[in-house]
């Protein structure tokens, strides 16, 4: 399981930086980051 939080973690990194550069909207962002929210609650991260 701590692989999988670890990949989260720089998914979110990622998609922070994806942000920030102007590749992702803030809406898609919000999806996107919400769902992974929810992973990470079912891994228990």
């Amino acid at each position: 399981m701590r692989t999988a939080n670890d990949r989260l973690n720089r998914l979110r990194v990622l998609l922070r930086l994806a942000l920030e550069l102007k590749l992702l909207s803030h809406d898609h962002y919000a999806e996107i980051t919400d769902q992974l929210a929810e992973n990470g609650r079912l891994l228990g991260g």
